[in-house]
């Protein structure tokens, strides 16, 4: 019952947001693996949201930020910003690595975040406002905080990384989102 109220919610909001009744509609997605219930709906909701251009509707991985995604791209909004963010991610995987309970990966949903607070991404670091340091695990395999096959040392990769962000932190404000373990990196 509960699911089928938060899904009927976000098609009505979906329906506010095609008749412009607001400006921007972000609907998080929490524990979204492939085959998940939250996977199912979320490409329900994208199809019924008929094309709505992504500058006005995004459905996002992750929850627990949206609110301070909404309160960044409303504060870019009011001061006229767009801010050009350069990603740089971990050796490794990096970008390509799908996070634990997640259905796509890390790039598409950076590039999801970058969006939806109103900013664009960069492939010059020289040009970004900001640099985001994505550090995910070397393999790929992102496995939940509580894993005993988790080192409890830093392997080749997390030095190399740290070597990076110490040479970036001296051109560019840095942003450090570590998401090598599910549910506590």
């Amino acid at each position: 019952m509960r699911r089928t109220i938060n899904f009927k919610t976000n098609e009505r909001l979906i329906d506010l947001c095609k008749d412009k009744t607001f400006y921007y509609l972000a609907i998080g997605k929490d524990d979204n693996a492939p085959l998940s219930q939250t996977h199912m709906e979320a490409r329900h909701l994208q199809h019924y949201a008929g094309g709505i251009n992504k500058q006005h509707f995004e459905i996002m991985p992750g929850v627990d930020q949206v609110g301070i995604v909404l309160l960044t791209r409303a504060i870019n909004e009011m001061e006229g910003n767009t801010p050009k963010i350069f990603v740089t991610y971990a050796p490794g995987k990096g970008g390509e690595t799908i996070p634990l309970y997640s259905d796509e990966t890390v790039t598409n949903s950076v590039a999801k975040q970058i969006a939806a607070i109103g900013a664009v991404s960069t492939e010059y670091r020289d040009k970004a406002n900001l640099v985001l340091a994505v550090n995910t695990p070397d393999d790929g395999k992102c496995l939940d905080s509580t894993s005993d096959e988790n080192a409890p040392y830093a392997n080749e990769a997390n030095k190399e990384f740290a070597k990076l962000l110490a040479s970036l932190t001296k051109t560019t404000p840095v942003a450090l989102a570590d998401i090598s373990y599910a549910n506590g990196a």
